[in-house]
């Protein structure tokens, strides 16, 4: 997750064992944090936010776009696909499987 901590600090001209001070945590979470190696805990991320008397959003940009959504609009079969062995048993009973060596059963009348 790409940030703008580094930035900030330095315009605050903060170390940062002192910004670690102010967020209670230690220097090296901040500069996990500040070199992207580690992404913030959302508690973390809005302690910083607080600190810095900014949003979430203006300090912190997720590398790629988020897919939080995305499961959610995919299709069912998507989200939960079949088995490999569900779908040879689909097909032995719908008799579209040609690798299938029995016969599917009718209902009893």
């Amino acid at each position: 997750m790409q940030n703008k901590l580094r930035v900030l600090r330095a315009g605050k001209k903060w170390s940062q064992a002192e910004l670690a001070d102010r967020l209670g945590v230690s220097r090296q979470a901040v500069n996990a944090v500040e070199n992207a190696r580690h992404d913030p805990s959302l508690t973390l991320a809005f302690s910083i936010a607080n600190v810095f008397e900014k949003t979430i959003e203006d300090i912190f940009e997720p590398s790629s776009p988020p897919q939080l959504l995305s499961p959610l609009l995919r299709s069912p079969q998507q989200r939960h696909p079949k088995s490999k062995f569900l779908q040879s048993v689909e097909q032995t009973v719908t008799g579209t499987n040609p690798h299938a060596h029995i016969q599917a059963i009718s209902p009893i009348a």
